[in-house]
């Protein structure tokens, strides 16, 4: 469950049982706000890591940054489909999963490099 002041930021029928009547103008409103919390958190971050010469690769931003758009339209048009609070539980089951495998492929990643 979301905190109650992200509840107006989000569409409003992104938690209707009914099925969502604007997927497009659903999925902008929603990747706008994830994709401004996303900008807050890289500027913060890059502040940070800028004056201590340490690495980091900037090409995760973007590809976050795509990815979230990716996800805030198509939980959008499955919500048209099955209704809003039911594409909510697909993505939540489909966002873990992505999660886990995330984790495991970093875990690859760092024991084959030592």
């Amino acid at each position: 469950m979301l905190p109650p002041i992200f509840y107006k930021y989000i569409h409003p029928e992104t938690m209707s049982s009914e099925p969502i009547r604007h997927p497009f103008r659903v999925g902008f409103r929603n990747a706008v706000v994830a994709l401004l919390a996303v900008a807050i958190a890289a500027a913060f971050h890059l502040a940070r890591i800028i004056g201590t010469g340490d690495s980091i690769a900037l090409w995760v931003w973007p590809v976050a940054a795509i990815g979230i758009v990716l996800v805030c339209f198509a939980h959008a048009l499955l919500g048209a489909i099955i209704g809003g609070k039911r594409a909510n539980n697909v993505a939540l089951i489909v966002l873990v999963i992505a999660l886990i495998g995330i984790i495991y492929w970093v875990k690859l990643v760092m024991d084959r490099s030592g």
